[in-house]
């Protein structure tokens, strides 16, 4: 991949273009070589489904191609674009005369033109070309003078160099080629950063679906044994018909919705699997307590207290260091970015725009002779011309109020766009925020479970309670672990939102 520098008003441009275009290029090939990779039955990590949503993503491929291509043309292939060959030939005689021995035809002729044009400037470009021409005659019917039939060719060779130059032309022809190239890299980032979340986020539902179809499974099996329970003490009419239908209807209510999460899974598994571009049956969902949920609260810690908002309290986000903090991510936005583009392209518009606007081109040629085999030697031939057209209807200055009315509109559409990114990532800090005190409450919760799980346990073993009341309490405790792993997965998703800008 070569990048050349189209103007000099903006020379640090292209560099950073190149570089920014070669990591996304690069990071796309990496997803592709995980997919490639990934090895059936093995679990999911939230790294490797990011990688394989970005490999799988088809805007993402389509971007990441018309990227190439810019880039192309702006390296040494943009040259070779100006570069063609022109072949031709023709062949014809006199269907009246008859065909003689070898002689087919009465005439032919054929040529060749190589072109090649170099832009050194939008107001300059050379143009050389180098041609070779040929002809062949004959005569089918004998000339009595010459005493048999006529046969003629002729070969030759021509070149010439021509310059033009347009003062007036646009400048920014080569800025806008590039800028076109740096917005399709924006469009790469944002499509990569898309499709890892929409990976994360794809685990995390299916994981989750497989939790609650674990819980619900097992909460079943404790309605089951409620009402076998109830049911034994109706027939000993220890309990009333009221109480058996509700044991009833809590035990069919349980069964329908272990079908539901079941059905609600093996759903999310497809939707995981289309999204990173694999085989469902090699789908393989991780435990909880297999992924890094712990690793990436810690990071959400540490990314909270960077902004000072640890000891803060919810919703009051409207603090100078939060603030600060979405400031900066504001800026790398998705609709700030293309915001930005626009304005520069406002931008380019003004430099580019004239009052007066007319269109005029000086070109200087010259071309060589037509050499042929043995023959005399010819003097070049030079031409000096000059053209301009003039239009009445730009002299009215149109151009330049309609492109600084389009630079204003342009102004204000990126602080609108700046404005509301900002409160966006305000809402997802708080968001963030909110998981991670949602994890602390779970944990308080679970850990009062597993206490009244062990006095249950004590109680239980002295014939207080009967095993289904032990039974009960265990289920409690599986509902908050899950309950935890809920949240904490909530907040691997609120953070996967906040690295990816999607708020």
């Amino acid at each position: 991949m070569t990048c050349r520098r189209t103007s000099t008003s903006r020379a640090a441009l292209t560099p950073r273009i190149c570089l920014t275009a070669a990591a996304l290029l690069l990071l796309r090939a990496g997803a592709l070589s995980a997919q490639e990779e990934t090895i059936p039955g093995e679990p999911l990590s939230f790294a490797a489904a990011a990688e394989l949503a970005v490999g799988a993503d088809s805007k993402v491929a389509r971007l990441s191609r018309e990227l190439q291509d810019q880039l192309d043309s702006l390296g040494w292939r943009g040259y070779l674009d100006a570069i063609s060959l022109r072949l031709s030939g023709s062949v014809g005689g006199d269907i009246v005369r008859p065909w003689s021995g070898l002689v087919a035809t009465s005439a032919a002729e054929g040529s060749a033109l190589l072109s090649a044009r170099l832009d050194l400037d939008p107001r300059l470009a050379v143009t050389g070309t180098l041609g070779a021409t040929g002809t062949y005659a004959a005569d089918t019917e004998p000339d009595p003078a010459a005493g048999g039939g006529q046969e003629t060719g002729r070969e030759g060779l021509s070149g010439s160099l021509q310059v033009t130059y347009a003062p007036f032309a646009d400048r920014t022809a080569g800025d806008r080629t590039e800028l076109l190239a740096e917005s399709t890299s924006a469009d790469l980032a944002e499509a990569i950063a898309a499709a890892a979340y929409r990976g994360i986020t794809a685990l995390i539902d299916a994981v989750s679906a497989a939790m609650e179809t674990d819980l619900l499974t097992r909460r079943q099996e404790v309605e089951e044994w409620s009402l076998a329970n109830t049911r034994a003490l109706r027939a000993h009419d220890r309990a009333t018909e009221d109480q058996l239908e509700a044991a009833q209807d809590a035990a069919r209510a349980a069964a329908e919705r272990v079908v539901r999460s079941e059905l609600s899974a093996e759903r999310s598994v497809e939707v995981l699997a289309r999204t990173l571009g694999i085989p469902a049956s090699t789908v393989s969902l991780p435990a909880i307590a297999d992924l890094d949920t712990e690793l990436i609260m810690g990071q959400a810690r540490e990314f909270l207290a960077a902004a000072a908002t640890a000891g803060a309290p919810a919703g009051s986000a409207s603090t100078a260091e939060v603030r600060s903090l979405a400031a900066r991510l504001a800026l790398r936005d998705a609709s700030v970015v293309t915001a930005e583009l626009q304005l520069r392209t406002a931008g380019l518009n003004v430099e580019a725009a004239r009052r007066f606007a007319p269109q005029l081109s000086v070109t200087a040629s010259a071309a060589s002779p037509v050499w042929q085999p043995g023959a005399a030697t010819q003097s070049w031939s030079y031409k000096i011309g000059a053209e301009i057209t003039l239009s009445p209807s730009q002299w009215d200055g149109s151009a330049v109020s309609d492109a600084l009315e389009d630079l204003q509109a342009a102004q204000d559409d990126y602080a609108y766009a700046v404005r509301l990114a900002e409160l966006d990532v305000l809402g997802g800090l708080n968001e963030l925020k909110f998981a991670l005190d949602s994890v602390e409450a779970e944990r308080q919760d679970r850990a009062s479970a597993e206490q009244d799980l062990v006095e249950a346990q004590f109680r239980y073993e002295r014939g207080y309670i009967t095993a289904l009341a032990l039974e009960q309490a265990r289920l409690a405790v599986l509902s908050a672990k899950h309950e935890l792993g809920t949240a904490r997965l909530t907040v691997v998703g609120r953070m996967a939102g906040i690295d990816y800008g999607q708020w």
